[in-house]
């Protein structure tokens, strides 16, 4: 599995954990659930750098705020924390290749 992939499947996985969060969390999961979605979407069909930025950013939010839910159990926290780990590294494994510095030879 490629950094693409890796990236495109957490994407999913959260997209799909936020859908299901909606009915406890509301509108703060139904706009991760979206957000989450639209760049794995825009990630698998474009290959986009700030597709997986967002991802990024959005896998930062869950990993950096797991610990702070109420109601979630400790199993649902450690999870966030791994798979929002797991995209960031995925994220940046994407975009690392395709920095191009000026003056850099190759």
């Amino acid at each position: 599995m490629n950094a693409r992939n890796a990236l495109i499947a957490v994407a999913l996985a959260f997209g799909g954990w936020e859908a299901i969060d909606v009915v406890d969390t509301g509108v703060p999961a139904a706009v991760f659930s979206v957000l989450f979605l639209a760049a794995a979407v825009w990630l698998a069909r474009r290959s986009s750098r700030l597709a997986a930025l967002l991802v990024a950013l959005l896998c930062s939010v869950e990993a950096s705020q797991a610990h702070t839910w109420k109601d979630a159990g400790q199993t649902a926290k450690d999870t966030a924390m791994v798979l929002g780990s797991a995209g960031i590294l995925a994220a940046l494994a994407f975009v690392a290749p395709r920095i191009h510095v000026k003056g850099a030879t190759r």
